[in-house]
């Protein structure tokens, strides 16, 4: 987590001084651009693909979302409340230090320092997923591995199986072969790629049903950390980083500078050229930037393709397991959640079918990014209203939509004979769109409402819902959206 941070934050400067401008000040820049209306166009009956419902999936933690945390019933009544349709287990980089036969951790003197069996347990992760209704995705132990050997890890995981689907009955059918080796020092793709294989037959050994989950950056020619440093540096990098892991200040801006050089030697493109066969599903981790959101359709179509060539007829699912806007850009509230309900429509849009929101609660830095606060009451952030409004009005359908301009984001779907189309405002005034559809509809099933910042306050996780406008014209529908706000106006054909 700690070198993660640090090396996006790293990304982030190189890219101020690059474009002569901060994330912040592009994005409000967009505000210059607004016209008066915007037209958008709607064929309610060319369908471009189905959703999944697991697209709205959180990742908690097993040492955060403990006995205690979870007495009171608002964390599960808030997954319900969302529809969470797809839970992750142990966490995120925990996962990697976790031995789920004990609920304690590998290496007690790294990350998260806090295990025991009051802790979420396995069982308990999985009666919680019963009771929601949500399907399970299992993070196993791959850094293991290197403290180890390849055999412990191969036999914690396959046990993990065993335990679950075999004696258990649980059913578990992703597993995720660790957290973000590729932010680490230990593996480079092709050797992760090698663990990987041997994990997936040991594993499918126990149950042939499971389905194999190989992790990766979003970037489709992101390298890997072990490949940015040169071989003779590999062992005072990876004590480094060890020392980082164990809450030592100084250690992670060292390891850092040791990361000089370049290559061509691609994440995927190795993982997949080693280990393709053993794999079912690929999965990113993206913390995004606002320059990255634009863009974000493109780059998983790109990596799509990488991951499902042409000439290959097995094709691999693409899932995110983790994903937010990136902690170091300075956006608070209703301004920060409007663009993660961009995201998790571009994220459909290019091909990703199941997510796993991160974090659910943390504190620090992570706080902002979170569905609930860490307080005793557990507030919900802007983050859970909007991902609570997308999912529960979205349609079971992806529908074609258009229109003339970039200062608002739309995306409609169908279910039925019923058109939603969500329109999200990211600026701070109020915006006019035309909704004009193709072929008949309903005049009188017209109906619009919206989730907008309290008061159009745009660093406030205090929502207000209300109707909107929504008006029959010669072309179409026009609404209007309020500030800082998402929308739908939904109709019957």
């Amino acid at each position: 987590m700690f070198i993660k941070t640090i090396s996006t934050i790293i990304v982030l400067l190189l890219s101020i001084i690059w474009t002569g401008s901060s994330a912040k000040s592009e994005y409000h820049n967009t505000e210059g651009n607004i016209k008066d209306k915007t037209t958008i166009t709607v064929e309610p009956k060319e369908t471009l693909y189905e959703i999944n419902p697991e697209l709205f999936g959180v990742c908690p933690m097993f040492w955060l979302e403990d006995d205690k945390a979870m007495e009171d019933g608002k964390i599960e009544q808030s997954l319900k409340d969302m529809k969470c349709r797809f839970l992750r287990f142990p966490g995120g980089t925990e996962s990697d230090n976790f031995d789920w036969r004990t609920n304690e951790l590998a290496d007690k003197r790294r990350w998260p320092w806090k295990d025991g069996n009051d802790k979420m347990t396995t069982d308990k992760f999985i009666d919680l997923c019963r009771r929601i209704g949500a399907e399970p995705i299992l993070c196993t132990n791959t850094e293991i591995a290197f403290f180890k050997n390849d055999s412990t890890a191969i036999e914690l995981a396959s046990e993990w199986v065993r335990y679950c689907n075999i004696e258990k009955g649980y059913n578990v059918k992703y597993w995720e072969i660790g957290n973000e080796p590729y932010y680490h020092s230990r593996f480079n793709a092709k050797e992760y790629a090698e663990l990987l294989s041997k994990m997936s037959q040991a594993m499918k050994s126990v149950d042939p049903t499971i389905r194999i989950v190989a992790v990766g950056e979003w970037n489709p020619y992101y390298t890997g950390i072990k490949e940015e440093i040169e071989p003779k540096n590999i062992e005072t990098a990876q004590e480094l980083e060890l020392q980082s892991e164990m809450g030592k200040d100084g250690y992670a801006e060292r390891f850092h500078k040791l990361r000089k050089c370049k290559t061509q030697l691609f994440w995927w493109h190795e993982v997949m050229k080693t280990a393709r066969g053993h794999i079912d599903a690929a999965s990113i981790h993206w913390y995004y930037n606002l320059w990255e959101l634009k863009d974000m359709t493109k780059t998983l179509n790109e990596l799509y393709r990488i991951i499902n060539p042409e000439n290959e007829d097995k094709q691999i699912e693409l899932i995110a397991t983790e994903w937010s806007l990136h902690e170091s850009v300075e956006m608070y509230g209703m301004e920060r959640a409007l663009t993660v309900g961009e995201a998790v429509f571009k994220m459909a849009d290019g091909h990703v079918k199941k997510t796993n929101y991160w974090p659910l609660r943390c504190g620090g830095i992570h706080d902002k990014k979170g569905l609930l606060d860490m307080t005793p009451e557990k507030n919900p952030h802007a983050n859970l209203h909007v991902l609570k409004f997308i999912s529960q009005n979205i349609g079971d359908k992806r529908i074609y939509s258009d229109s003339t301009s970039d200062s608002i984001y739309h995306f409609a779907t169908r279910r039925k004979k019923r058109i939603q189309i969500f329109v999200i405002n990211r600026s701070g005034k109020r915006q006019n769109a035309e909704i004009k559809i193709k072929g008949k509809y309903d005049k009188g099933s017209v109906e619009a409402h919206a989730v907008s910042a309290l008061n159009g306050i745009k660093d406030t996780d205090e929502v207000e819902r209300m109707d909107i406008p929504a008006k029959n014209s010669e072309r179409g529908i026009d609404i209007s959206v309020p500030a800082y706000s998402i929308a739908v106006c939904s109709f019957k054909i």
